[in-house]
């Protein structure tokens, strides 16, 4: 998740010293931040599917802390 904020902040900047030419580098930035984001989802998603146990109440809680 240290990609994302990274990459974040790098979008900021490029929110404050807009141009046209950084378009296709702000792009190419949330492209990649969303594509860490959907493969982090699914990760999960497939972590949950192969439990072979019921959540408890606290690990149910970190999962949903860390979606």
């Amino acid at each position: 998740m240290g990609f994302c904020a990274r990459h974040s902040k790098r979008m900021c900047r490029h929110c404050e010293r807009v141009s046209i030419a950084g378009v296709p580098n702000f792009l190419h930035i949330s492209l990649a931040i969303a594509n860490v984001v959907r493969a982090q989802v699914e990760r999960l998603l497939v972590g949950l599917e192969l439990t072979t146990q019921p959540l408890g109440i606290d690990e149910w809680h970190e999962h949903r802390q860390r979606a």
